[in-house]
């Protein structure tokens, strides 16, 4: 440790005197006294070179302090005392970091938040000063239900859906039983509807017993009667469709039997659903089916092959399996009686020919032929059976 000395001499005075009654030197004079030190780093060293008192400073030199600190040299315990502390680490932001600058002595703040996120309109950031960084919240609104010819675009200015996109117009071309439906999974329109039928047609199946020849064949009357040379035409029937529960005439159309049996019915009313078939003929009596026949665009009903294929029965066997309608119903008063005979006998007098509902068996003319199967239809008393 470097020490100071200081400049303090004190002077010793000695003095010699020779006495002459001893015979000897006696030596006088006294050491200075030691200078009074009140400082504890002080201390006096007597110097017999210089005869005097030398005092040397032992005060250890002041401590390096920090900026915040003094230094001040204690007398009593001989040190230095540092008093003076740092000042208090400023509260930080989570992004902050102090730094003490000992030139200025003072703490240095770094960092700066980090910047906001840019947001959508529907968000907000809050900064969150435990994770040090911003929370977003806020979701898009959801986009609302679209019809297929829509389109929704998120609008950033107003904050929400904008919805584009009108509805195909309906057809206008519609026909008068066309119906327009929109249709959402192929986004158009559907056009339903049918055509209303322009007419229903009936195949119809029928002999009648006097013209019936055999082999499924019946007589081309209209031609053995005059009218004509078809060898195919029978005669003309008039076919009608009557309500299936108040039994009321709903259409009737006049139809062409042909030697085959079948006769082509067409109702230009054209009319659907089922009804009674009634089949009338000049001289047959009048026939009903025997429950209503579904009539569509094209249907069929066939008389010839059972007797419950008539209303009550209402035919004739004339071959196994094949059946009839009765024939001998000349007044078409709905009944086989003798009123029916007042007609024809005069006609077999008379030997008329040509077209005559007296010409039972289609041969052209009446004569005694015709009487085969009138008896017996007159004898079992055949009328026309109806469900009413």
């Amino acid at each position: 440790m470097a020490r100071k000395q200081c400049n303090l001499l004190l002077l010793v005075i000695k003095r010699q005197r020779l006495t002459t009654t001893t015979c000897s030197w006696d030596i006088t004079g006294t050491q200075p006294e030691e200078p009074i030190i009140t400082e504890c780093s002080v201390v006096a060293v007597f110097d017999s070179t210089e005869c005097q008192w030398i005092v040397f400073i032992f005060q250890d030199p002041p401590p390096i302090v920090a900026c915040y600190q003094t230094a001040t040299f204690n007398d009593s315990t001989c040190v230095w005392d540092v008093s003076g502390t740092q000042p208090v680490q400023p509260v930080l932001q989570c992004y902050q970091t102090a730094t003490f600058n000992s030139t200025f002595c003072a703490w240095g703040v770094s960092g700066t938040q980090p910047v906001q996120p840019t947001l959508a309109c529907y968000e907000t950031a809050i900064f969150n000063t435990t994770s040090c960084t911003w929370v977003v919240s806020g979701t898009q609104a959801a986009q609302p239900t679209l019809a297929c010819y829509q389109t929704a675009t998120f609008n950033t200015t107003t904050c929400s859906w904008d919805v584009s996109g009108s509805q195909p117009l309906a057809p206008s071309n519609l026909l008068s039983w066309q119906t327009a439906t929109f249709n959402t999974v192929s986004c158009q329109w559907d056009i339903t509807g049918t055509e209303p039928q322009s007419s229903s047609l009936l195949n119809l199946t029928m002999f009648i017993e006097g013209y019936y020849i055999g082999a499924s064949t019946m007589s081309p009357v209209k031609a053995n009667q005059g009218i004509g040379t078809s060898t195919t035409i029978v005669d003309d029937i008039l076919v009608e469709l009557r309500h299936p529960t108040t039994y009321a005439l709903v259409t009737s159309t006049q139809a062409i039997l042909l030697t085959n049996g079948t006769a082509a019915c067409t109702f230009s009313t054209a009319p659907n659903g089922s009804f009674y078939v009634v089949v009338k003929h000049r001289s047959a009596i009048e026939t009903w089916s025997s429950n209503p026949v579904v009539i569509a665009a094209s249907s069929s009903y066939n008389f010839t092959t059972a007797a419950n294929k008539a209303f009550g029965n209402n035919m004739r066997e004339i071959e196994p399996g094949i059946f009839a309608f009765y024939n001998g119903d000349i007044n078409q008063d709905g009944a086989m009686d003798n009123s029916d005979f007042e007609q024809l006998f005069p006609d077999i007098d008379n030997s008329n020919y040509g077209v005559q509902a007296t010409d039972l068996n289609g041969d052209g003319a009446v004569d005694n032929s015709d009487l085969e199967n009138i008896f017996g239809n007159v004898d079992n008393s055949i009328y026309t059976n109806r469900p009413y």
